[in-house]
């Protein structure tokens, strides 16, 4: 048994790791206040659109919601190194069974910010000598909680960690925003629609254009009228209104014509203005 195992005061011990416990609950109590307000702060600034303002708000309260996590830890070590004070107490080497708590504790003496842990760390010095609490204060032995020691890292968060804890924030406030990615990603994203509606738009005018059929019959019609304001005012000869009749509707023209009932016909043979112009109208009328 070594010297040192002599001079460790158990109830000192004790009655420190109560304190702690103690210290360690009123220190987590006024973390969550201090979150909630900040909390409401960050809800102002997005409210406001002051994004700046908010993530350096967002990144405190999540060292202080891992800050509030780690004494959680704390407060459990304590409570169980308080169960087990017997177990430390007769034996002189670090039981394997409370070695990660008691290495845990002692990291976390220098990082945690409570003072009662100062003298846990003293007098656990005293029991297992200064080169044990060394390589605990420097984890060499890599024996710390790992989960303990990531929540004591005062490391930044990453970027977009803190995105996400702006969008809960937003969301439990019940305001509305999204974050400037989002609103580029959808700006960008109307810009190309917009773009590929402007290429189909020429198809479009084409779809909706009139065939050319329609205008072809149309002229066709204009031009039958023309023709008939545009004849002569004396008679043409046969052979002439045997074309026009041709040109009309593509027939053979009528050898013996239909005159009108009253109309008179000339003695060579000709037809008179009357009987063209019925023969037009008949044409018209088929």
């Amino acid at each position: 048994m070594s010297s040192r195992y002599m001079y460790l005061d158990v109830n000192r011990l004790k009655v420190t790791l109560r304190l702690a416990l103690n210290r360690l609950k009123l220190i987590r109590e006024k973390t969550r206040t201090q979150s909630r307000v900040l909390r409401r702060e960050v809800a102002k600034d997005l409210e406001n659109d002051r994004e700046g303002s908010a993530r350096v708000k967002v990144e405190k309260i999540i060292r202080e919601d891992y800050y509030f996590e780690a004494l959680e830890m704390l407060e459990n070590y304590c409570d169980l190194l308080i169960a087990r004070i017997d177990l430390i107490d007769s034996k002189p080497e670090c039981d394997k069974s409370i070695r990660t708590i008691v290495v845990s504790v002692i990291y976390s003496s220098t990082r945690a910010g409570v003072k009662e842990l100062d003298t846990v760390r003293d007098l656990l010095a005293i029991k297992y000598g200064r080169e044990f609490i060394t390589d605990a204060l420097e984890d060499r032995s890599g024996e710390v909680d790992q989960k303990l020691k990531s929540k004591l890292d005062i490391s930044p968060p990453d970027e977009s960690f803190v995105t996400s804890y702006l969008t809960e924030i937003a969301r439990g406030y019940r305001v509305n925003w999204r974050n400037a990615l989002d609103r580029d990603d959808d700006e960008d994203d109307n810009g190309s629609g917009s773009g590929s509606g402007g290429e189909k738009e020429p198809v479009k005018a084409r779809e909706a254009s009139p065939m050319r059929s329609p205008v072809k019959a149309e002229g066709t019609k204009l031009a039958s009228s023309d023709l008939l304001d545009k004849l002569p005012s004396t008679p043409p000869s046969k052979k002439l209104s045997n074309k026009v009749a041709l040109a009309q509707d593509g027939l053979e023209a009528e050898t013996s014509p239909v005159p009108k009932k009253g109309s008179q016909k000339n003695d060579d043979d000709t037809p008179s203005l009357e009987e063209l112009l019925g023969r037009f109208e008949a044409l018209k009328r088929r």
